[in-house]
């Protein structure tokens, strides 16, 4: 068994809080961290994840949509992503036995493997088991904020700096946004190497799991959050026999 590791960055970083140590800790922050954790389950052996995402301009006109999968076998250290880029026509890019493999619908032999694919598919498949607070993390209870009309809350801040491998090491804030009763709406990011973004959840994490979430993606534009990408479910299977064919 292992711990989920998600496709979206936006969901990856609550993994960060898995086992709440000691370091600077506000006592509110630590409360809230560690309830917010204790809702979800997060120890699985695979994961099959069906999301369309749908993205917008400066204006919000739909530039593209598209839809992609993405399977976890973590036993077996396998991975694979489907990526529908024209309707019939699909990019498959396949992990296993430590190599990888990418082809498309309708062409005789395998692609070109492009540079960084097989840390992207091996950092899917990293346990995010966490053993607590570094040295320099930082977590503090900031009280109600809010993010115009689109977030509001009790928020915690929680700072920590990681080395990613293929990223580099990186220095992360997140700031959560909780609900009256400890779920969480969202999430305010920013890291030193890309802008700020948000996720907004539909409807607030309560329990379960935390891949399968419908929510929104606003960039940081001057001073306005923009809407740049929705993101919606369209089936998730956890801890489920997986497709083989997808491997062969």
């Amino acid at each position: 068994m292992t711990r989920l590791s998600l496709p979206r960055a936006a969901v990856l970083t609550l993994f960060l809080l898995a086992g709440i140590a000691s370091a600077q800790i506000d006592a509110r922050a630590r409360e809230l961290l560690e309830g917010l954790m204790a809702r979800f389950d997060l120890t699985v052996n695979t994961v099959d994840d069906t999301t369309k995402a749908t993205i917008y301009d400066e204006d919000g006109n739909v530039v593209a949509e598209a839809i992609s999968r993405t399977i976890r076998d973590f036993v077996n250290r396998r991975a694979a992503t489907i990526y529908e880029a024209a309707p019939g026509m699909t990019l498959t890019t396949v992990l296993k036995d430590g190599q990888v493999r990418m082809t498309m619908t309708g062409m005789p032999m395998a692609l070109p493997v492009p540079p960084g694919t097989a840390d992207n598919l091996e950092a899917l498949l990293e346990p995010t088991v966490w053993g607590g607070f570094k040295d320099g993390d930082v977590a503090t209870y900031d009280g109600h904020q809010s993010y115009g009309d689109l977030l509001s809350g009790d928020q915690v801040s929680y700072t920590t700096t990681e080395d990613t491998g293929f990223a580099g090491v990186v220095t992360t804030t997140t700031r959560f946004i909780f609900t009256p009763t400890g779920g969480l709406y969202g999430y305010y990011l920013e890291s030193e190497d890309s802008p700020p973004v948000m996720f907004v959840y539909d409807e607030p994490l309560e329990g379960g799991y935390l891949v399968g979430q419908n929510s929104n993606l606003y960039s940081l534009n001057g001073s306005e959050w923009k809407l740049t990408t929705r993101f919606e479910a369209i089936e998730l299977k956890v801890n489920e026999p997986l497709d083989e064919t997808v491997f062969e």
